[in-house]
């Protein structure tokens, strides 16, 4: 009885609620997580086809979140980095400029890694609540079971993977209420402990073998073609069965026009049961919106035209009025900053723009100093528009290209070595011979191409033709190379020589070196740090 009258205050209230989002959700995107070099920070994506989203790490004020990157597949990407010594699961908030419904959700990071979420609009947005009682169980030790109750009509609940494997769906009605609909989930629970072991077990093989040949320097010496063969296998099952593990441990929940909900079962043991109330969300009316609102919505409207300290002040308006809840000052706050950031930019450009008309009245002044300032006003532009994607600033930066895009680009790239001794790292000087591979493949590399020195070979041997060695670092860790413009590679590997034993290959993408080198437009400067496991 309490459940359900639980369902129909919950209802009620979202018909009201303007805290939580109306139009946009999330689900977990396990395709477009990553390894990146961040530290020891934890990693968050963002994935979203829109460029107007504010994303806030609600209790980490430190955190860093980067302007959206437009990818080859149409999304754009927001990288939030979180140092994880204050938090390992940072609250991520996310809205859309200018607009007062919110979506949040927590995120448990793992160091150097990229958990990936997809962000999707939606025609009928539904959300769910973990309605799990202390004393909910079953009685058969056999079994586990997961429980929906809804008032959808339509709702769907689906585990291929676990009605394969023996496990049962149900539906009926609530007993004294039929608007309620109860859907079951019952599992045996040796489909999850079997898959659990398995997968367990052939990591721990494989990380066995691959300790043996990769980590220790005089095992790798003598191993034999089937070693690395064995390796090979070894590795090819734990990642399958670390995904039949994962596939059968995530139910989907959603109905005709709405988002989808995932429903993460790996917990599960012997008797548990998980209670879960699955609602409809409701728009908010335009003739229902708040002070607070109507200046948020003005600031949107004036970022969208370029018109940002106007929009600032209507944002910073929002944050002032009466009636602005204290749970959205950080969300504004986020917003607030964009505006900023499109404001120092925009400033830097005119100033770029005034100073090559400086210089063309000068005779003498050289043709290498008047595209320095053309390849500043474009990189400037082009972090507007990363905030605000238009075809203003796609116009003007092309505009501004022509001048310079037969002139050669110079890299250069720094590579530092870093001792891991535990739980931290120390910076150990330059970190010389390290080969530059420049890669010119259509598809990012796999991580599996290139997670040991045996597989980044046969990666190259198998194409070639989509290899390139640019140049092996000095001394002082450093490469200087050249690249021409117009066809600049996918991403360079960064490979340490054969007597680095303890040093992992690295794979930089060239869209995050071209974002985070700095120097001129002509002439940049990347900075690598390369861990050593000790």
């Amino acid at each position: 009885m309490k459940r359900v009258l639980w369902l129909w205050a919950l209802l009620m209230v979202c018909a009201n609620l303007s805290a939580q989002s109306a139009y946009i959700s999330y689900s977990p995107y396990s395709e477009g997580d990553r390894l990146a070099d961040l530290g020891g920070a934890g990693g968050v994506l963002v994935l979203s086809k829109r460029s107007d989203l504010v994303v806030t790490v609600i209790n980490d004020a430190t955190a860093r979140v980067s302007a959206p990157n437009m990818r080859p597949d149409g999304y754009y990407e927001y990288e939030v980095v979180v140092d994880r010594k204050k938090t390992t699961e940072p609250k991520i908030e996310v809205n859309r400029r200018g607009d007062i419904d919110r979506l949040d959700w927590v995120v448990i990071t793992k160091p150097d890694y990229f958990r990936a979420f997809l962000i999707e609009e939606t025609q009928k947005p539904i959300r769910m609540e973990d309605q799990t009682a202390p004393n909910d169980a079953i009685l058969d030790a056999s079994l586990a079971q997961v429980e929906f109750q809804t008032t959808i009509p339509d709702l769907k609940v689906e585990c291929p993977e676990l009605v394969s494997r023996g496990a049962t769906i149900s539906t009926d009605k609530k007993k004294g209420d039929n608007s309620i609909i109860i859907t079951r989930v019952t599992i045996p629970i040796r489909i999850l402990d079997e898959a659990h072991s398995k997968a367990k077990a052939a990591e721990e093989a494989h990380q066995a073998l691959r300790k043996r040949l990769v980590d220790d320097p005089n095992g790798s010496k003598s191993a034999t073609d089937k070693d690395w063969e064995r390796l090979d296998l070894l590795e090819e099952e734990a990642r399958n069965a670390a995904e039949t593990f994962a596939k059968l441990t995530q139910i989907k929940v959603y109905a005709t026009g709405t988002n989808q909900l995932p429903v993460d079962i790996s917990g599960l043991k012997s008797r548990s049961k998980m209670v879960y109330g699955v609602l409809l969300r409701t728009i908010i009316e335009e003739k229902h919106v708040s002070q607070c609102a109507g200046f948020m919505a003005e600031g949107g409207r004036q970022f969208a035209l370029r018109e940002y300290a106007n929009a600032r002040q209507s944002f910073l308006n929002a944050l002032n009025a009466p009636d602005a809840p204290a749970s959205m000052f950080a969300s504004i706050h986020s917003t607030i900053a964009q505006c900023d950031s499109c404001i120092k930019y925009e400033q830097l450009t005119f100033r770029a723009l005034r100073r090559i008309n400086e210089l063309k009245q000068q005779p003498t002044v050289a043709q290498t100093d008047i595209l320095a300032y053309y390849g500043a006003a474009a990189d400037f532009m082009r972090i507007i528009g990363k905030y605000n994607p238009s075809e203003y600033y796609e116009k003007n930066v092309k505009t501004l290209e022509t001048f310079i895009e037969n002139m050669p680009l110079a890299m250069r790239f720094t590579v530092t070595r870093w001792v891991v001794e535990r739980v931290s790292a120390q910076e150990d000087g330059p970190f010389a011979n390290v080969e530059l591979w420049a890669y010119y493949g259509d598809n990012r590399p796999r991580l599996n191409d290139y997670s040991s020195d045996r597989q980044f070979r046969k990666f190259v041997s198998r194409s070639s033709e989509e290899f390139k060695q640019m140049g092996t670092s000095d001394a002082e860790g450093v490469v200087d190379i050249e690249m021409n413009r117009k066809d600049l590679p996918k991403g360079f590997f960064f490979r340490p020589s054969d007597n680095e034993k303890h040093a992992s290959i690295v794979y930089k993408d060239v869209s995050d070196i071209m974002s985070q080198s700095v120097g001129e437009f002509n002439k940049r400067q990347f900075r690598l740090k390369m861990y050593i496991k000790k």
